[in-house]
């Protein structure tokens, strides 16, 4: 099956200037972002510039909104919150430690700063290390991959980076045992992602999108029955023949 890498969307509240009732704080957050599930994986960026929130209504959005992500309401998405106000971004990182939120903090909704958005909430410095080397090395991984790169064994780089998905800070992205699980920082824009890195997978999905449906990749071990298994050990027995 196809990998899906995650989509990116911008998302504000609808209104500027003070934002201080909490009771329309919560109607505005849930407005942009109804309790329902996306159907593929997600980085939402929300936009608070022209905003100026007290902190009462502050934490009206902020922390049900990194609730619903940690517990799995939106599906699998991820949380980026864009804000240029310093003294509204430090208790926005407060809320995230208080409550171990999972959600980044960026200078603007633009693709280069929610890249270099910083990671806010309960991390230790392995774990925001770990991010940073991620994220320079393009904002994705493998278990092997970033192994070799850092010079990890395998248990180690598959601790560090299963740690974080299950914190909520990166996706983690199926793929079969051999190839290995693809690990995505959500401040990456995936849509840079140079195509032949994207493995076999990704080459799969071209050819489904062309009418291919046989998986040229798949190294499956097939069982034959009854005529096609008599045919296939007549066509062994030949070869077998021939090179002697």
């Amino acid at each position: 099956m196809p990998v899906t890498f995650p989509s990116r969307s911008v998302m504000s509240l609808g209104m500027r200037g003070v934002l201080e009732d909490v009771g329309r704080a919560a109607a505005l957050r849930d407005t942009m972002l109804p309790p329902t599930a996306f159907q593929s994986p997600r980085t939402l960026v929300i936009n608070l510039e022209g905003v100026s929130p007290t902190a009462s209504a502050l934490r009206e959005v902020v922390v049900p909104l990194g609730q619903r992500i940690k517990g799995g309401t939106y599906g699998q998405v991820r949380l980026v919150i864009a804000v240029r106000d310093e003294g509204v971004a430090e208790i926005i990182d407060l809320l995230a430690l208080h409550y171990e939120l999972p959600l980044f903090l960026a200078r603007s909704t633009a693709s280069e700063d929610v890249t270099r958005a910083r990671p806010a909430g309960s991390l230790t410095n392995t774990e925001r290390g770990t991010l940073n080397d991620l994220i320079r090395a393009g904002g994705w991984s493998t278990v092997s991959a970033m192994s070799a790169r850092i010079g990890l064994e395998s248990s180690a780089a598959t601790n560090r980076l299963v740690g974080l998905e299950r914190k909520g800070y990166l996706y983690r992205m199926t793929r079969n045992r051999r190839a290995g699980d693809i690990f995505v920082d959500p401040r990456a824009d995936m849509q840079t992602l140079p195509f032949d890195e994207l493995g076999n997978e990704g080459l799969r999905s071209v050819l489904i999108d062309h009418g291919v449906t046989v998986d040229p990749y798949d190294r499956t071990p097939v069982d034959l029955e009854g005529d096609a298994a008599e045919r296939a050990a007549e066509i062994i027995q030949r070869r077998r023949g021939s090179s002697s």
